[in-house]
């Protein structure tokens, strides 16, 4: 075996800083040597299968990435080919470890805060994940042909967290690191995310733009609004579809390295414990959508990925059960949906729970329909001390009466006998509390949400993308 003081790297033209720091000489080919004076302060002896974490950096830029070291004769060296436009840089080696240290993870531990070393899988299935604690809060996670990203060492489970986990389920890439929505509120909730755990920032982020044909002219338009909107800058070309329907197109990201995918789809795997309504209104927001049943109750539809159908569902009914929501999954021939059958008093807690917080339209949508079933409408036109006949319930003239009293929202009060009955209504406490709420989804919430979803069109005009057909499907919607 070869001693390590016999390596000679005198041939290598770098300059040495301190026992740490060198300035490099790189070789046309894009390598380049490690100073034996520096490796002799990290490891004693000469072998193989070592990595290097490095920070690269000049006045302007700074990179903290993993090297696997290549002997080659008498000098260790590593590849610079993912830094060669950072000119005139300084290398500074962090530590050299041996690979399989660099695989180590920690035991797992259910708790609000869940530990990327515990979470963190050593391979993608092809190459292995390196990772590497930078100090008490700070991790390096990486490897071949990855982007090399430092993580909060420890992820708090916030609703912030929950609802990035809950909109990624939805939308996110399960084989490709990306998440794919129009609304852009949905895309800053895994933007905000993302930058809260790691060093990852919008600028660093590119994203296509799926839109339809007759929007091509405005491709200037469309990056500047989504630009604009969510401070994303990187855009491929216009990716054309004639099933878009979004005036603003469907922006479709690529969130940065396919080691931020595999962190997603292990806290979505693992048992820890979700801020259970903000995981609900990703999940909706992302992939739901109201659907008026009947005229006296909403269903709500979320589709479902056939090929993970099983598993998917397993997770939903856990996280839906947990706030006493019941759900059904559907398979037809070509796609999956799961159900929501939420009767008319249920609809009342699905709203106020805000169950579309992150998309816009269907917030709009949903407050719209639930104002205009028929239950909605009656409810709200009867009052305390409110006389009706028998007859008009038995007949089923006032069939919703019956409904109102199942739901203990009033109660009945005979003032009249046979054959000519009476009755006077009286509201129970939870009815006034119930008539109360939906004055204020009335007169507050749906004026708010209304003047949200104008603002937003005046926006897509203002960038030249309000289509009149799109504005014209909801426009029904801002008039009860």
């Amino acid at each position: 075996m070869v001693n390590i003081s016999e390596l000679n790297l005198d041939r290598s033209k770098y300059s040495i800083i301190n026992n740490n720091t060198y300035k490099p000489h790189i070789r046309s080919n894009f390598t380049t040597s490690i100073p034996m004076s520096i490796i002799k302060n990290f490891i004693s002896k000469p072998c193989n299968n070592l990595i290097t974490v490095v920070e690269v950096s000049n006045k302007d830029n700074k990179s903290i990435r993993f090297k696997k070291m290549h002997r080659t004769e008498n000098s260790y060296i590593i590849s610079y080919k993912k830094e060669k436009l950072i000119k005139n840089p300084k290398i500074k080696i962090i530590d050299i470890i041996p690979e399989k240290e660099a695989l180590i993870r920690e035991n797992k531990k259910e708790s609000s805060e869940i530990s990327i070393l515990s979470i963190m899988p050593k391979s993608t299935g092809l190459t292995p994940i390196y990772a590497y604690q930078l100090n008490n809060l700070k991790v390096l996670v990486g490897g071949y042909y990855k982007k090399d990203i430092i993580f909060n060492k420890k992820i708090r489970i916030t609703e912030l967290a929950s609802a990035a986990l809950g909109l990624y389920f939805a939308e996110g890439g399960k084989k490709a690191p990306s998440f794919t929505n129009s609304d852009p509120s949905t895309i800053n909730i895994i933007l905000d995310f993302i930058e809260s755990i790691s060093n990852l920032r919008r600028k660093d982020i590119s994203a296509s733009i799926y839109c339809h044909p007759k929007l091509k002219k405005k491709e200037k338009q469309l990056k500047a609004f989504w630009k604009t909107q969510t401070g994303i800058e990187k855009f491929t070309k216009l990716h054309l579809s004639r099933k878009s329907r979004s005036p603003c197109g469907t922006l479709e990201m690529n969130i940065g390295s396919i080691i931020l995918k595999e962190l997603f789809l292990k806290l979505l795997d693992v048992n820890i414990p979700y801020d259970n309504n903000n995981f609900i209104r990703g999940v909706l927001s992302g992939d739901g959508s109201p659907i008026k049943q009947t005229k006296t109750f909403l269903t709500h539809h979320i589709s479902l990925n056939k090929k993970t159908l099983n598993s998917d569902f397993l997770l939903l009914e856990k996280i839906f059960k947990n706030e006493n929501i019941k759900i059904k999954c559907c398979n037809y021939p070509t796609t999956a949906k799961l159900i929501i059958y939420s009767d008319w008093f249920k609809n009342i807690n699905l709203i106020i729970n805000d169950i579309y917080k992150f998309n816009l339209i269907n917030r709009l949508k949903f407050i719209y329909l639930f104002l205009n079933l028929q239950y909605t409408k009656a409810f709200m036109k009867i009052k305390d001390g409110y006389i009706i006949k028998g007859i008009d319930i038995a007949r089923g003239q006032k069939k919703y009466i019956n409904v109102f009293k199942k739901y203990e929202l009033i109660k009945l009060k005979q003032i009249s006998p046979k054959p000519n009955k009476k009755y006077k209504i009286i509201f129970t406490k939870e009815g006034r509390e119930i008539r109360n709420i939906i004055l204020k989804f009335q007169n507050n919430y749906y004026p708010m949400i209304r003047k949200e979803f104008l603002n937003f069109c005046r926006t897509l005009r203002k960038f030249d993308l309000l289509d009149k057909n799109w504005y014209k499907v909801y426009k029904k919607c801002l008039i009860l």
